[in-house]
């Protein structure tokens, strides 16, 4: 039995927005590229590099990029008076930290550091307006019922992660309609990570209802 088939759950749409890889990264990714043998920390490096940071390189000191990426997620927060973004790495978040700071955001995080999750969430809850940073792999545990958007700045691998955070604010409780907007590099391996677990989603929804 589908959920949606027993309770009303909010309308959502999903959007995908490209962005080009700048210069700056385009150096970062052909350094790692040149001197990182190993497949796995080869991609991940350069999946940090294509979203604007790179973290603890020992042949490259820069650890953020020049990136458009970071500027379209700062323009979707703005564009929004609460949101989420979903980040795959830490320094992402502190990157964005930063920044939306800046732009005079009010700025709540979670992930493995987080302290006293409730209360923190009970007030970003009771505020106006405010901008959440999670971290991909806290999944579970925790739901917001005043947002209606949520940005994937960057995902890991898993396909329960992605459900699981969507739902997040996918609850009965919230029927405003939701919004998901992918923001992904071209050309690197935040496609590759995207369209990997697209894939795992569909041929999940083809196993679990295919008759």
């Amino acid at each position: 039995v589908k959920m949606e088939d027993c309770v009303d759950f909010p309308e959502e749409t999903e959007e995908i927005e490209y962005v080009e890889l700048t210069e700056d990264q385009k150096r970062g990714i052909k350094a790692v590229e040149e001197n990182e043998i190993l497949a796995l920390p080869r991609i991940t490096r350069m999946d940090q590099i294509a979203s604007g940071t790179l973290k603890n390189n020992p042949y490259l000191k820069q650890t953020r990029f020049e990136s458009d990426k970071v500027e379209r997620a700062v323009s979707f927060a703005n564009e929004w008076d609460k949101c989420i973004i979903v980040c795959r790495y830490n320094e992402e978040i502190e990157m964005l930290k930063e920044k939306l700071f800046r732009e005079g955001k009010i700025v709540s995080v979670i992930n493995g550091e987080t302290d006293d999750k409730a209360n923190m969430l009970f007030q970003f809850e009771r505020a106006s307006d405010g901008v959440l940073l999670v971290n991909s792999a806290c999944s579970e545990g925790w739901e917001v019922q005043s947002v209606s958007a949520m940005l994937f700045y960057s995902m890991d691998w898993s396909l329960k992660n992605m459900v699981q955070i969507k739902a997040r604010i996918k609850r009965i409780n919230n029927p405003k309609k939701l919004f998901y907007k992918y923001l992904i590099t071209k050309s690197t391996p935040n496609e590759d990570v995207y369209e990997n677990v697209m894939v795992k989603k569909m041929d999940f929804m083809i196993a679990l209802y295919s008759k």
